[in-house]
């Protein structure tokens, strides 16, 4: 019985790690993707107002992530070093 607990375990701690990982992904758009249209962000091949996260890549390394809500900054914006480290809020 113990085991199944621990077995049990490991498959959520897995689950917590990976949900938030896979729904961060689906919402981050790059930097590249996206324009500033009269102080909104959309994306850059239709127009369309941002909801989520615009992401700032160098050399593949995530090193700022911002969240917006109709193309308005809405919530804090998050720094990294190239090497992974966080930088700031």
């Amino acid at each position: 019985m113990y085991h199944q607990d621990e077995s049990t375990m490991f498959l959520l701690l897995i689950l917590f790690v990976l949900v938030p990982f896979f729904s961060y992904t689906q919402s981050c758009f790059d930097s590249e993707e996206t324009i500033s249209m009269n102080g909104l962000m959309a994306l850059r091949s239709d127009s369309t107002l941002i909801t989520g996260h615009i992401c700032v890549f160098i050399d593949s390394s995530l090193i700022m992530r911002a969240k917006y809500k109709d193309g308005k900054k809405d919530g804090l914006c998050e720094r990294w070093f190239t090497n992974g480290m966080y930088k700031s809020k």
